[in-house]
């Protein structure tokens, strides 16, 4: 039974250090990056965690776990969080194509969530969804999805990931842009 939750254990640690990380003051990774993120999650869980998790849940989310996922941006107007900022996301530096955690978390934009909301999908954050879920269960991820569950520990796959990530983003993203020319 420990290895059944062995996965949904890591995805439910990662989101919830991605939220308790996602705090700023100027930037975030939005309201609607959080519900993406959860509704995501919790699709992909098994039958078994899938149960455990809407149990954990309170009464007024009624088993929906994006219910919950806005509260970062919620609290990052309280006083006692300002001090997660710094901690959000990961910012690398302009021809950097690699990853380093201590000098590149910071902070995301969350104009990238609402930009590809607005100009790609009418602001319907259903269809943004659907396209995400597509992607990874039968699109463009699909084949990477055994090696999201390969992680030695807690931090390694978060690590692996802004790795991956920036390394695509380089060959994908800004490939061919020269320093000062705004992407559309």
């Amino acid at each position: 039974m420990a290895s059944a939750f062995r996965s949904p254990t890591r995805l439910i640690f990662v989101f919830g250090v991605m939220v308790l990380c996602s705090v700023s003051p100027v930037h975030s990774w939005s309201k609607e990056g959080h519900i993406l993120t959860c509704r995501i999650a919790q699709k992909l869980l098994e039958a078994g965690p899938a149960h455990v998790v809407e149990n954990l849940l309170p009464d007024y989310a009624k088993g929906d776990l994006s219910a919950l996922c806005v509260w970062p941006d919620q609290i990052r107007h309280w006083y006692k969080y300002r001090w997660t900022s710094p901690l959000h996301f990961i910012d690398t530096p302009d021809h950097a194509c690699s990853y380093e955690y201590s000098k590149n978390v910071k902070v995301w934009d969350r104009e990238i969530i609402l930009t590809a909301l607005k100009e790609y999908y009418d602001k319907d954050l259903d269809l943004l969804q659907e396209d995400l879920e597509k992607n990874i269960t039968n699109g463009l991820w699909h084949d990477d999805l055994s090696s999201w569950t390969e992680c030695n520990d807690l931090i390694a796959c978060p690590h692996k990931y802004a790795s991956e990530s920036i390394q695509l983003a380089c060959k994908y993203g800004y490939e061919g842009v020269k320093s000062g020319e705004t992407l559309s």
